[in-house]
């Protein structure tokens, strides 16, 4: 069984709610930042809500081609039109079903305008590497958007459905300007070699501080899960907190206060893939 190695490094903190969505970063990194960088949004923005509640001073720049206001009212106009269509037909459980969704939908397209706007921007654009075919901005053109200078203390989280194999090298070569890294790897076992390379670039730039299995996919035959949270943190930085704990207590590493199952209705998957590096 491979293992994933993880320096015992604290306090850490968790950020977003308690389910898929939320993660686990160093107080340190929350604290410091200037510019939060968030790399896929979907429907589901409490992590930068929560971080933006907790660093008054940071501001955020989201990027996710996938949605924009328009998106969300869509949505919403859709499920209003399927909920007059079953009043019509009479169809009371299938009307009062899709009027909550529509009223769901509705809220959170109220939410997406309330939250993103002044220190919260959202982009609606995707992120490929700096060598891809594909279209789409480079990490590059996310520093120039979001008006980044050297001096930014950056935290960056990355959840963009296995295009993060294509930007590893990107993010290498702004590793400087970078505090933290929080990044969803995705088919770490139909994509091993991307996978340990990955981890053995940024691991010229940062400390492996915190893993957790995304419960919703399952565990690959190597012992690993196929989708993995991993927190990084600065080499510069790692010094700024207690560590060696995890040597004695790997359990530490995934304390229960911290970790929740992605999906609720399922259980955790337990530390047994992770080891407390040495």
């Amino acid at each position: 069984m491979k293992k994933i190695y993880v320096h015992e490094y604290g306090p850490l903190v968790h950020i977003g709610r308690n389910l898929d969505g939320g993660y686990v970063l160093p107080q340190i990194a929350v604290e410091r930042a200037d510019l939060l960088l968030s790399f896929g949004i979907s429907n589901e923005w409490s992590f930068e809500t929560d971080f933006l509640s907790q660093n008054q001073k940071v501001r955020l720049h989201g990027f996710d081609g996938s949605i924009n206001h328009w998106y969300f009212l869509k949505k919403a106009m859709g499920s209003y039109l399927s909920a007059a269509t079953h009043r019509l037909a009479f169809q009371t459980k299938r009307f009062e079903r899709s009027l909550g969704v529509a009223r769901k939908r509705s809220e959170l397209a109220r939410q997406y305008r309330t939250f993103f706007r002044g220190r919260a921007k959202h982009h609606s654009l995707f992120i490929q590497g700096s060598t891809s075919a594909q279209a789409g901005l480079t990490i590059a053109d996310v520093l120039t958007l979001s008006q980044a200078t050297s001096a930014d203390r950056i935290t960056l989280k990355i959840d963009i459905e296995g295009t993060e194999y294509d930007i590893i090298a990107d993010i290498a070569a702004i590793a400087s300007q970078i505090d933290c890294l929080v990044i969803e790897f995705h088919e770490t076992e139909k994509r091993a070699e991307e996978f340990e390379r990955a981890l053995e670039q940024l691991a010229a730039h940062f400390v492996l501080v915190h893993a957790h299995g995304n419960n919703i996919a399952p565990v690959a035959a190597d012992g690993i899960p196929h989708a993995v949270e991993l927190t990084f943190l600065a080499h510069k930085l790692v010094d700024s907190g207690p560590r060696g704990e995890a040597r004695q207590n790997p359990s530490r590493l995934n304390p229960p206060r911290l970790d929740y199952p992605n999906n609720p209705d399922m259980p955790d998957f337990p530390p047994t893939w992770i080891e407390a590096a040495r």
